[in-house]
């Protein structure tokens, strides 16, 4: 888990020291590697955009399988509530005075619309492992099933859109070989990006292949 964070770990140490209990995650999560979603009045959820990567199959990438660490930010209150349920359920209560938030690993199968939680990890404020729960045998999240306002369907949501708009970035991430139908989208969604991006720097020759557009229209109502 300490992986996720590396880099940030010597600051956690030190802001811990002098922050007031509940505050350390919102401000040490790094912007560079993780994505906010959204904050509700308990949580605060990110993904981790630098290492979501796509599945690998007998060394064959799918597109449709998409592998994202996440992570969520509590409040007092929530913190409280977690505690709480775990002293409630008789469960050791070592490290959790530390607690801050929870890391989950994601599993998205973009085809089919489910989710599946195949990892949960609470999380002490040096960004350690308190607990881990392995989820290898839950029942996948189908999408549809989520309404418009459930707050983990939006959360799901926005990793899906930020995916379909990075998969050129989080294919070459993916330790595993393209299938050639796949290089092709792949490569056709990079020309696509490259002649926005383009148009977008160079807005004046916008300009002028519309003017130039718009004079030979003229031509040809006036034959």
């Amino acid at each position: 888990m300490k992986r996720w964070f590396f880099g940030v770990l010597g600051a956690a140490a030190i802001l811990a020291a002098i922050l007031p209990k509940g505050t350390e995650a919102a401000v040490l999560v790094p912007e560079y590697i993780y994505e906010w979603v959204q904050s509700t009045a308990r949580q605060s959820y990110y993904f981790n955009k630098a290492q979501m990567h796509y599945g690998v199959k007998d060394g064959i990438v799918d597109l449709n399988i998409l592998v994202v660490p996440t992570l969520r930010t509590y409040d007092a209150i929530q913190i409280q509530d977690v505690v709480s349920k775990r002293r409630w359920k008789q469960l050791s209560l070592d490290g959790y005075d530390g607690l801050v938030g929870a890391a989950e690993y994601l599993t998205l199968n973009l085809k089919e619309g489910t989710v599946r939680i195949t990892q949960h990890d609470d999380l002490d404020q040096d960004w350690g492992t308190i607990f881990s729960d392995k989820r290898s045998d839950e029942e996948p999240i189908r999408l549809a099933n989520l309404s418009d306002k459930d707050v983990d369907g939006k959360f799901y949501q926005a990793i899906i859109a930020y995916a379909n708009a990075h998969q050129i970035e989080i294919a070459s991430r993916t330790n595993g070989t393209l299938t050639e139908a796949d290089k092709k989208i792949l490569e056709a969604k990079r020309k696509e990006w490259s002649k926005a991006q383009y148009e977008k720097d160079h807005p004046e020759e916008g300009n002028q292949h519309g003017a130039k557009d718009k004079k030979d229209n003229k031509k040809k109502n006036r034959t």
